[in-house]
């Protein structure tokens, strides 16, 4: 289901301690404090008047975006879990970024669709991923096996997993108030 999310905050972080990695800058002309830092995988940065918040929500709350999938109900506990441990309500908040995601096991070898899609006029090999990408206006299509990406990335797995014909196919909205219209706009929306 929601796979990545980049949320848009219009108010200060409230308690910077709660990140497991924190790091202030001062710029020295205008004075302006900035901020970067993390809770678990989420990247969160900001000044004064906001922040974002963005990574895999999947990862976020199952430990695990690499080979389970967030259900819709789960999606909406990982928000509240998210919102108890930053002490802030999300739900009014813009999306400015969606992923819908999910993993499809694969009787077959993942580079047989690869293969397909790339005949397809539009569409664009990555080579970090093997994967497939297909982008128009706000919107991105990507298919990917996972297992080359997690190797190329030198991501930690169980093993056992090499050999999985593992799919990833992502579908992600940029600027979620022109892709996906008046509804779409912040986290309660969706």
């Amino acid at each position: 289901m929601i796979d990545k999310l980049k949320i848009r905050v219009g108010e200060p972080i409230k308690r910077p301690e709660k990140l497991t990695s924190y790091d202030e800058n001062v710029n020295t002309q205008t004075g302006e404090v900035t901020f970067i830092g993390r809770l678990s995988n989420l990247f969160i940065k900001g000044n004064q008047d906001g922040f974002t918040i963005e990574n895999s929500l999947s990862r976020y709350y199952l430990g695990d975006g690499f080979t389970k999938n967030l259900s819709l109900d789960e999606s909406k506990k990982a928000v509240e879990k998210l919102s108890d441990e930053l002490e802030i309500l999300l739900g009014s908040y813009k999306v400015s970024l969606i992923e819908f995601g999910s993993i499809i096991e694969l009787d077959y070898k993942v580079k047989r669709v690869l293969d397909g899609l790339l005949s397809l006029r539009g569409y664009k090999k990555d080579p970090m991923s093997s994967g497939v990408y297909f982008n128009k206006n706000n919107t991105t299509i990507a298919l990917y096996d996972v297992v080359k990406r997690w190797k190329y990335q030198g991501i930690k797995r169980d093993r056992s997993l090499d050999d999985a014909n593992l799919l990833k196919y992502e579908n992600r909205f940029e600027n979620t108030s022109v892709t996906l219209g008046k509804r779409g706009n912040t986290i309660n929306d969706i």
